[in-house]
């Protein structure tokens, strides 16, 4: 039996992440078991998920899934490398998972290969640094370094394939076993229109204020979905503002994503503007995208500083499992690399705990109506078959 690793978010799940899986098991066969490392109750865009993390875990265990893990939200709220290197991590830890499966827009896996060794080659930091002095952003500047250094024009600029990249770099870089293991991602990932087999995320969050999005996730999780609970960036735009409204400079001086002075400027349009979106705009600039500043911000509400990011991933809470994923875990606890937190179970380290109430609690001030205002309490991780 192999496994495969997923690195995930299902913000929500979709008949596309389900094909995924389907495709996965018809490559390596129907005995194939999938762990997916998911992110918690925000993601990686620097919002809260639409869907609490529970329920999005028991849905893609519905879906096909054997085991659910919970990325900590220091990792998620990093730069998509440190999401990516949180998650290899985790991945490389637990033992024993065969491949990573990501989506790839274009499913060329030795075009990603290619641009990992880039990466690491000795030519890459001076020439991005080359770039960087030209007033390019980072992700620009890295973009044209990679096309250089491939020879490959438009190499790796859509959002599966940027990911996989990464992926495919923190595999080399931690030295792990794990194989990379490409799958084509049809349709378009901003996408708008639902699409009847391919739908996009972005699609189904901008529906999710009527039934219609229920058609385009997997049939098994339609009645876990459509009673749960919606959050969203909007709704808890207030809350936000309170927390940020009172933070003291020396507060700023820390928080993740804030360097190179990008705090001040920031903390000076929290004092003046009225909404975060304004906030937002006002900061923005072609060196500081609106992805970084919706991470610092919340990174900010959250009380996260940019020590958090970089704190070793040896604690991580189960979310779902199925019977098979039941097997996974006894593994897993065996090789005792990763402390697998069931529910209830605090972390080794106080601190840790301290933060993973805090975020649960924050999240909460997210829900759009009062059915999800009630701070979570951390549930029993269970197995769906």
């Amino acid at each position: 039996m192999k496994t495969v690793g997923i690195i995930c978010e299902y913000n929500p799940l979709h008949l596309g992440h389900e094909h995924q899986m389907k495709t996965i098991r018809a490559q390596l066969g129907e005995d194939t078991a999938i762990l997916c490392v998911m992110s918690g109750n925000f993601v990686q865009r620097g919002e809260p998920a639409v869907l609490d993390k529970y329920t999005r875990a028991k849905g893609a265990i519905l879906a096909g899934a054997d085991l659910v893990l919970e990325l900590p939200t220091e990792k998620v709220l990093s730069s998509a490398e440190g999401f990516a290197a949180g998650a290899v991590e985790i991945l490389h830890k637990f033992g024993n998972v065969d491949y990573l499966a990501f989506g790839s827009e274009s499913g060329n896996l030795s075009q990603l290969l290619l641009g990992a060794d880039a990466v690491l080659s000795a030519e890459f930091s001076p020439l991005l640094k080359e770039k960087l002095s030209q007033g390019l952003s980072y992700a620009v500047a890295r973009q044209k370094t990679l096309e250089t250094l491939t020879g490959i024009e438009n190499f790796c600029r859509t959002p599966n394939d940027i990911l996989a990249l990464e992926y495919c770099l923190q595999l080399k870089k931690q030295g792990t076993s794990i194989k990379p293991m490409a799958i084509l991602r049809e349709g378009d990932y901003h996408e708008k229109t639902l699409h009847p087999h391919h739908p996009s995320a972005t699609a189904l969050r901008e529906n999710m204020q009527n039934d219609t999005w229920l058609s385009y996730v997997p049939t098994n999780a339609r009645k876990l979905f459509a009673s749960a609970p919606q959050y969203c960036y909007e709704a808890g735009q207030k809350a936000m503002l309170a927390r940020l409204r009172v933070m003291e400079e020396n507060e700023w001086t820390t928080v993740a994503h804030g360097s190179e002075g990008l705090w001040r400027k920031v903390m000076k349009n929290v004092r003046e503007k009225a909404t975060v979106e304004e906030i937002i705009d006002a900061s923005l600039s072609k060196r500081y995208p609106r992805t970084r500043l919706k991470r610092l911000l919340l990174c900010a509400y959250l009380g996260i500083g940019q020590a958090d990011l970089s704190r070793p991933t040896d604690e991580v809470r189960i979310l779902a499992f199925s019977e098979k994923g039941k097997a996974l875990l006894r593994g897993g606890k065996d090789r005792g690399e990763i402390h697998l937190l069931n529910a209830g179970e605090k972390p080794q380290r106080e601190e840790l705990f301290t933060l993973w109430r805090r975020y649960s609690d924050l999240f909460s001030l997210f829900a759009v109506d009062e059915t999800g205002l009630k701070p979570a309490k951390e549930q029993s991780a269970r197995y769906y078959i």
